[in-house]
């Protein structure tokens, strides 16, 4: 394992989105990749792993040209899916003096958003103008927001996808505050937080004979937005969930002490999101992102953060 100073150093208006039934298609790979080429891009990339537990990334489908990894200025790195124009998942850690400085940096007066040069489908300030979704970070804001550095860092279209509003500003929000709060348990007692939040478009329904939840996987992406003057190739895709997964590790005990994940779907139903989201679990959550991908793993080669007994309630 490594710590802090180790990484340092290396440091409506919905529409379908291009292809529809995407299981079937080949070249969609079976996960959500457009029919875009493979683009030479001027990104300053990094390793995902950098910010990963003992630098083993998430096992997630890549394909070359349309997924790429983004250094987002040194605080976090990010997976990007340039066919769909949103990132997947993004990769990030909180020791204890980062989560001492919690809200260090307030939050700008000013439009922050800025796009991530090199990348030609992306979000951008024309798409979500008037739209009826909001710009969702992936990793939070209020998460970065122990210097000016890591807290502007968080505004760049490649953390950026759409959300519905009351989902943004609601039980996320509330549990995006869960996991701050979680993190100085972790960090305050010798442990570094590895964190991943990422999109799905599984969401998760109520079996009608059973009444059990179950994940679902639609056959179609829809795009974002539904308005004059945006072409169907510059639209992106609006995912139907939204998770994050953590895992404590502290080098002092040389052991994982605790682990968490959520997941919520991304829409207005707020009595069926407080039922999603109150007791998970990261074996939980990566079954049903398995769902879009029988190959997905959070924290490969980490069964300690699988644990059923490590697992805590947010």
């Amino acid at each position: 394992m490594r710590n802090k100073e180790q990484h340092e150093a290396k440091r409506g208006e919905e529409t379908p989105i291009l292809i529809r039934n995407y299981l079937l298609q080949v070249d969609y790979n079976g996960f959500g990749h457009l029919n875009r080429q493979a683009e030479t891009r001027m990104v300053q990339q990094c390793d995902l792993d950098d910010f990963s537990l003992d630098y083993q990334e998430p096992v997630f489908p890549q394909v070359p040209g349309v997924t790429t990894s983004i250094c987002q200025r040194g605080q976090f790195a990010t997976f990007y899916d340039g066919g769909l124009g949103i990132p997947r998942y993004a990769v990030y850690m909180l020791t204890d003096d980062e989560v001492k400085k919690f809200k260090s940096f307030k939050r700008p007066t000013s439009d922050p958003w800025s796009q991530t040069p090199g990348i030609t489908h992306q979000g951008s300030n024309d798409l979500y103008k008037g739209g009826n979704y909001q710009r969702g970070h992936i990793v939070p804001f209020e998460t970065l927001s122990y210097s000016e550095e890591s807290g502007l860092a968080s505004f760049t279209y490649t953390n950026c996808v759409p959300q519905v509003g009351s989902f943004n500003t609601g039980l996320w929000r509330v549990y995006e505050a869960k996991i701050r709060k979680y993190a100085g348990v972790c960090t305050s007692q010798g442990g570094t937080l590895y964190l991943i939040t990422g999109i799905s478009f599984v969401r998760l329904v109520t079996n009608p004979k059973t009444l059990q939840l179950e994940p679902e996987l639609p056959h179609s992406i829809m795009a974002f937005p539904n308005k004059p003057g945006i072409v169907q190739s510059q639209k992106i895709a609006i995912p139907n969930s939204m998770w994050t997964a953590g895992c404590c590790w502290s080098a002092m005990k040389g052991i994982v002490t605790g682990a968490f994940a959520v997941i919520g779907n991304n829409d207005e139903n707020k009595e069926m999101n407080k039922r999603i989201m109150a007791h998970q679990s990261l074996p939980y959550v990566e079954q049903v992102l398995q769902k879009e991908n029988k190959n997905i793993e959070l924290f490969p080669g980490h069964n300690d953060c699988y644990d059923l007994t490590k697992q805590v309630t947010l």
